[in-house]
């Protein structure tokens, strides 16, 4: 079983997160049309989360909260909208 950290920047991230059940990154944009080391360990945590696995939510150094993964329709992460993982800065 793995355990991924989440650094939270505000007590309303967390409170979104818990209340709603899901969880999302933000990333900066892509550089020239390409992904940089940071945006790629981010897409490789997300290829290597299974259900099960633990999350650790972190906010102003102390953990407020742990969860754990579990499936839904088969998979236990999505992208949020079409070609989330493409390294395009989108309008919408």
């Amino acid at each position: 079983m793995a355990g991924y950290i989440i650094n939270l920047d505000s007590v309303k991230a967390l409170n979104t997160y818990v209340t709603n059940g899901v969880y999302d990154t933000k990333l900066s944009l892509p550089h020239n049309g390409r992904w940089r080391a940071h945006h790629e360990g981010t897409f490789a945590d997300y290829a290597t989360m299974r259900p099960g696995d633990n999350v650790y939510f972190f906010l102003k150094r102390r953990i407020y909260g742990i969860g754990r993964l579990i499936d839904i329709g088969g998979d236990c992460k999505y992208l949020n909208y079409p070609e989330a993982n493409m390294p395009d800065a989108f309008s919408y």
